[in-house]
C-alpha cells in the first residue's frame, strides 16, 4: 500500500500535513471472452467386415479409428476404414471422412 502525503500551510504559517490513502487498486476488466475449453478424443473399432447401406464393401479384419477435436462449440471428426486383413472381398480402397459441425 502506498502513502500519499500532501503538505500545505495554514493562514497562520504554520504546514498542515494531510495524509491520502488511496483505494484497493481496481483491476482492469476485460471484455474478453473466457478462453476456449479445447477437447480431443481418440477411439478405435475392430470388426470382421464392413457394411454401408447394405452391400459389403470389405469383409476380413477391418480397423475404424476415429479421432474427433472439440473446441467450444465447434465438432472436427476424422474417421477411417483400414483394412487390416486382405480377403477376395476387399475391392474398395480404404475409407476416410472427415465432418465438421457447429453444436
Amino acid at each position: 500500500m502506498v502513502l500519499i502525503v500532501l503538505s500545505t500551510k495554514a493562514e497562520n504559517g504554520k504546514p498542515i500535513k494531510k495524509t491520502i490513502l488511496p483505494t484497493p487498486a481496481v483491476e482492469a476488466q476485460s471484455d474478453s471472452l473466457p478462453p476456449l475449453k479445447t477437447e480431443i478424443a481418440v477411439s478405435s473399432g475392430i470388426s470382421s467386415s464392413y457394411f454401408w447401406r447394405g452391400m459389403v464393401f470389405n469383409e476380413g479384419l477391418m480397423i475404424q479409428p476415429s479421432v474427433t477435436v472439440t473446441r467450444g462449440n465447434w465438432l472436427f471428426n476424422s474417421w477411417s476404414n483400414i483394412v487390416a486383413m486382405e480377403t477376395r472381398m476387399n475391392r474398395f480402397v480404404p475409407e476416410i471422412d472427415f465432418t465438421a459441425g457447429y453444436v
